[in-house]
């Protein structure tokens, strides 16, 4: 017995313009969190305020960084280093000026946390990463 035989019709709607255009991807959460971290380096920033800022209780914001393997207070101190990092580029402060302006209240526990981050004193960095000064 022949198949039965089936009538298709396609027809091409088109699509507007502004439909094909996505909107851009909202940053993850740990990219946020950075983000306004590094608005205010000095802030104290108790981890309610800063779950509250992105829209989450405290709780909800630890579960959610423990399943990206990310804690509050290793990306607050890893903020805190980058900023004094990318300050040691840009300006001539002394280092425990830099160091208090990322948000560090001691040089030693600057020292020690920007060590640990990057592998070498703050000291040692500026020096090695700091472009040649014009004569």
């Amino acid at each position: 017995q022949p198949a039965e035989a089936a009538d298709w019709h396609l027809r091409w709607a088109g699509v507007r313009a502004e439909a094909r255009i996505l909107p851009p991807p909202q940053p993850g959460l740990i990219e946020q969190l950075y983000a306004l971290l590094d608005d205010d380096p000095v802030r104290a920033w108790p981890i309610d305020v800063a779950a509250n800022a992105v829209g989450l209780s405290s709780r909800d914001l630890q579960r959610r960084l423990h399943r990206q393997g990310a804690s509050y207070s290793g990306i607050l101190r890893d903020a805190r280093v980058r900023r004094a990092a990318r300050a040691m580029l840009d300006t001539p402060g002394s280092l425990a000026e830099i160091g208090y302006a990322a948000g560090f209240a001691a040089q030693a526990h600057f020292t020690r946390e920007f060590r640990r981050i990057l592998g070498a004193s703050p000291a040692e960095w500026r020096r090695v990463a700091a472009p040649p000064r014009q004569a």
